[in-house]
């Protein structure tokens, strides 16, 4: 599986947070994606209660990995400044994501 290391992450995830979920609308795995599924391959969409945030996990064209995450209130309504981390590869982007759910503080300037 291409991002193998994230979607464990996110199962992980899953397991141990109550209320944890995630949308996944990635179109990496299409049999025959289109010229903009590739160029959006992967879009997932993840709201974790624990940490208070909403997450946005992509992957645009050949370099691009990115979370962008904002808080969320009671309502899972979104509030604040969007925060953007940037990534250098699909294990990078799984490393990161698991350290803003183990340690929420870290990666925010």
């Amino acid at each position: 599986m291409k991002y193998k290391a994230l979607y464990s992450v996110l199962e992980k995830r899953m397991a141990e947070v109550s209320g944890f979920r995630y949308d996944d609308r990635s179109c990496w795995h299409l049999a025959r994606p289109t010229y903009v599924d590739r160029l959006h391959s992967l879009w997932i969409i993840a709201v974790d209660p624990a940490t208070g945030r909403q997450f946005w996990i992509t992957h645009d064209g050949s370099s691009d990995f990115r979370i962008s995450f904002r808080s969320i209130d009671e309502q899972m309504n979104n509030y604040g400044p969007t925060r953007d981390i940037r990534c250098t590869s699909r294990t990078d982007l799984a490393g990161k994501l698991q350290q803003l759910f183990s340690e929420p503080d870290t990666l925010i300037n």
